[in-house]
């Protein structure tokens, strides 16, 4: 049987500041090395596509220069988002989008409910770790965890 102490798992004040700095170090830890993250696809993102999408990406999505769906933008942004966000505080340093580049599957299959598994590459190398993305309608989720 469980005891529960009715003692504070808070510091006193004066500890507060060593405490944070605990706090988070421990939320770094724990949170390194997997990255989450969900978006809702509304309206035109139009002005999201130079900033995530790499010349590669543009024309493996739209190799005919026409319109690319908003759903495949906010794609690319919640996985490129979760991959950053699986990354070391270091790490994120030296990350931008562009270094990020992502082989999605067809349109077709992004709006089914099944988890894809997704091919990335950071700065031009295999990304050491693995990437999920699911999309219903317009929400898309993307994990990344690294390895």
């Amino acid at each position: 049987m469980a005891h529960f102490s009715s003692e504070s798992l808070l510091p006193d004040t004066a500890d507060y500041y060593h405490f944070d700095e605990q706090l988070q170090a421990l939320a770094d830890q724990v949170s390194q090395g997997i990255g989450v993250d969900l978006e809702c696809a509304e309206g035109n993102d139009q002005k999201l596509l130079r900033r995530v999408l790499t010349p590669t990406e543009l024309h493996d999505v739209d190799p005919f220069q026409g319109s690319i769906p908003t759903i495949c933008i906010v794609a690319h942004f919640a996985v490129k988002e979760a991959i950053y966000k699986s990354l070391g505080p270091d790490e994120q340093l030296d990350v931008d989008f562009e270094d990020i580049e992502l082989a999605l599957p067809p349109l077709s299959t992004l709006n089914s409910l099944a988890w894809l598994q997704i091919a990335v590459r950071l700065h031009g190398r295999p990304l050491d770790g693995r990437v999920a993305l699911i999309v219903d309608h317009e929400w898309v989720l993307a994990v990344a965890s690294r390895t």
